[in-house]
């Protein structure tokens, strides 16, 4: 347990993320009019697996090789961005609104040098 603790946030949050896409995914296919298929259900089983042994296995190369490496979070950061972009992805198929676009359209005003109009 004391090798699988510093870690449970990490695992629980990637399942968070797997779930979400499971379940935007789902959604965002029937939308498009796609068949369901089980082999995309597998898929996420494979994902909550896989990722959970990368996570588990980034830290004992932490706490073994590297202890002054951050190796968990590099991996962890790696699965969480990988799975939070499939999601808005996801997202934005269903809502049609292009988050990206629209996050992008409200700081654009804010990177601008307000003496020339330029980007900082």
């Amino acid at each position: 347990m004391s090798f699988i603790s510093p870690v449970l946030p990490f695992i629980i949050f990637a399942g968070v993320l797997v779930l979400g896409d499971l379940l935007s995914g789902t959604w965002a296919a029937v939308k498009r009019g796609e068949k369901l298929h089980s082999r995309g259900f597998r898929r996420t089983v494979e994902k909550m697996v896989f990722y959970f042994i990368a996570i588990l296995l980034s830290e004992g190369m932490k706490v073994v090789f590297m202890p002054h490496v951050p190796v968990t979070y590099i991996v962890a950061l790696a699965i969480a961005i990988t799975e939070f972009k499939s999601n808005i992805e996801n997202i934005e198929t269903i809502t049609g609104i292009n988050i990206y676009r629209f996050i992008r359209d409200r700081i654009e005003p804010y990177l601008k040098d307000p003496k020339d109009g330029k980007e900082k």
